[in-house]
């Protein structure tokens, strides 16, 4: 059977259900955008829905691709980069319940995480911060990776 490799933004997503659809305005989002925020922003959200119904997936792009594939039955694995933190912890632990092999490389910075605040008419609005992810670079992909 083929096996599957995906290699890109190793982010963490946390769903957030927002009360008030006022608080997108708050943060600067367009309501159903997907906006790119440094790592104080992603704090500063993350503190202002403390309390909220949240749930947490690791995901980014390729991450959710090589989800599905693995719930399809193949045999998967994922190349990313993470922190040394509970965030990178997580997106480990994650991917291991969900039958896909990690292959991540650490990194000083933390690790990304995608915001997504969903209004009570289901739409997401996102606020990602790429952090660990994008220290991904061509020195970490060794024909190791692919044995």
């Amino acid at each position: 059977m083929a096996k599957i490799l995906g290699m890109g933004n190793a982010l963490v997503d946390i769903l957030a259900r927002i009360e008030k659809e006022e608080m997108l305005k708050d943060f600067g989002l367009p309501k159903g955008s997907m906006t790119l925020v440094d790592l104080d922003t992603s704090n500063y959200i993350h503190a202002e829905t403390v309390g909220m119904d949240k749930t947490k997936a690791s995901g980014g792009s390729a991450a959710n691709t090589i989800h599905g594939l693995a719930h399809l039955g193949m045999e998967t694995g994922f190349v990313g980069k993470v922190g040394d933190d509970d965030l990178g912890k997580f997106f480990k632990k994650d991917m291991q319940d969900n039958k896909i092999t990690p292959l991540l490389f650490r990194s000083l910075h933390e690790t990304g995480r995608a915001m997504a605040l969903v209004t009570s008419d289901s739409e997401r609005t996102f606020a990602t911060y790429l952090g660990a992810a994008v220290d991904l670079s061509t020195d970490d992909i060794t024909h190791d990776v692919f044995e």
